[in-house]
């Protein structure tokens, strides 16, 4: 059996926690329904994923900014 590694799936694994802690907060602060606000974060990881420049800091202050601001974006629509 060959194993395939996708890079983007470990880091998604490594930072899931920050993740789902960075939504919790955001939704005992504004409120929202918790799939959807997954759903934008997940997006928000993506973004964070193809954007990072690991000249300009960490990945996870990165990706911790992005989600906050995908979900921010999402609660304004």
């Amino acid at each position: 059996m060959v194993v395939i590694e996708d890079p983007a799936a470990e880091a998604y694994d490594k930072y899931k926690l920050l993740i789902y802690k960075v939504v919790h907060n955001f939704q005992r602060k504004y409120g929202g329904d918790w799939d959807e606000l997954m759903s934008q974060a997940h997006i928000g990881f993506v973004v964070a994923w193809t954007d990072h420049d690991p000249n300009r800091g960490s990945f996870a202050k990165k990706v911790a900014w992005t989600v906050w601001v995908s979900l921010t974006d999402e609660i304004r629509r």
